[in-house]
């Protein structure tokens, strides 16, 4: 099986081809081919292991049904396009402990220091049900689903505070306003923070930090728990007392050796979220800070063609229409339950294409 993208955006149509390679004649039940997406979180909190899963979509089409027909030796072509449902979250992963099929090693991880481990993700697999080979025959590959762009806005925010140095003794005041041209980005762009600072206090502010942090939130039925991580940050200089100043501060949206960062989601049981803190370093008094939310997204990868096996070469007559499928939309809980009895379930023809109507289907445990 082959798709015609490394990636796919939220409602973006996926294309690809199940390839099928018979070296002699064999009944052959059905073509099918099966979505599914999952979300699943672990912590430890004391003594206690917390877990979490939700099956965010698990639904099957069948691409062709040959009523057990023998197939005859040859190479058999079967097209299939489908629109990701609009409301799936992004594929993310936290943690190491989830096996390698699932995400494809390239795709960045969200660094922590816990116990915490949480996966969105997503498979296509491919089955060709023919009980003459003892098991079904099976092509399973990764999806990486990408969150749709969403609108950005300029931010402003503002925040004036007493310095206290001492814990009890007032030096004066300081504001901060700081901007931000939008407020969406891509992993590994450079954002610029407007920051106007006016230290009307009698203490130096020796720095002006900015850092990228991230919250994860998971939850199962019973707890939750929530992981504030910092993911980089730059360290610039501070303001004089009594003194006023303007100041750009680029902040590369790295971690710090560079790498992309995992791209946020929002599922009902992983959640991920990013914002910009900006920090007035003050000695002998608690900082001043500044939160700007910002939604971080993946860099999209560029398409390339669909690539058939090296020795492919099917007789015409072998490559089949096109199947459009449908896929249940979801949004809460399971994938909402469509109609069996469209064509394309029962009693499809060998060689037909069309439009395909997936049902829902129980998601593997692993």
């Amino acid at each position: 099986m082959k798709t015609d993208r490394p990636d796919y955006i939220c409602g973006q149509e996926v294309k690809g081809n199940v390839y099928l390679n018979i070296v002699k004649p064999i009944s052959c039940k059905s073509i099918s081919l099966t979505f599914v997406g999952i979300e699943k979180c672990y912590w430890n909190e004391g003594d206690s292991n917390e877990t979490g899963r939700r099956v965010i979509i698990s639904n099957r089409a069948i691409l062709a049904n040959f009523a057990g027909q023998k197939l005859g030796v040859g190479q058999y072509t079967y097209p299939f396009s489908f629109l990701l449902p609009i409301d799936l979250p992004g594929t993310f992963i936290r943690g190491s402990n989830w096996h390698e099929k699932k995400i494809p090693k390239d795709f960045p991880l969200a660094p922590g220091t816990g116990s915490l481990q949480a996966i969105v993700c997503y498979t296509l697999e491919a089955e060709a049900d023919a009980k003459e080979w003892g098991k079904d025959v099976k092509s399973k590959q990764p999806l990486i689903v990408l969150s749709p762009p969403v609108e950005s806005k300029s931010i402003r925010e503002s925040k004036t505070a007493p310095v206290m140095t001492c814990c009890c003794i007032n030096k004066g005041s300081a504001t901060m306003v700081a901007r931000l041209e939008k407020s969406v980005y891509l992993s590994g762009e450079t954002c610029t923070i407007i920051c106007e600072a006016q230290n009307e206090s009698r203490v130096d502010f020796k720095s002006i930090k900015v850092k990228l942090k991230r919250a994860i939130q998971v939850r199962n039925e019973m707890e939750r728990f929530k992981e504030i991580f910092e993911i980089t940050r730059k360290v610039y200089d501070g303001v004089a007392s009594l003194t006023k100043a303007t100041r750009e501060l680029p902040l590369v949206l790295s971690d710090e050796k560079g790498r992309p960062i995992a791209p946020e989601a929002h599922g009902e049981i992983v959640d991920c979220s990013y914002w910009i803190e900006i920090e007035f370093g003050i000695p002998y008094a608690p900082d001043i800070d500044m939160l700007l939310p910002i939604t971080l997204l993946a860099q999209p990868k560029e398409m390339a063609p669909i690539i058939m096996p090296e020795y492919w070469n099917p007789e015409p007559r072998n490559v089949r229409e096109m199947s459009r499928i449908t896929f249940s939309s979801v949004s809460m809980g399971l994938p909402r339950r469509t109609s069996p009895s469209l064509d394309g379930l029962d009693g499809r023809p060998a060689d037909a294409g069309g439009v395909v109507v997936a049902t829902p289907v129980d998601a593997p445990d692993d």
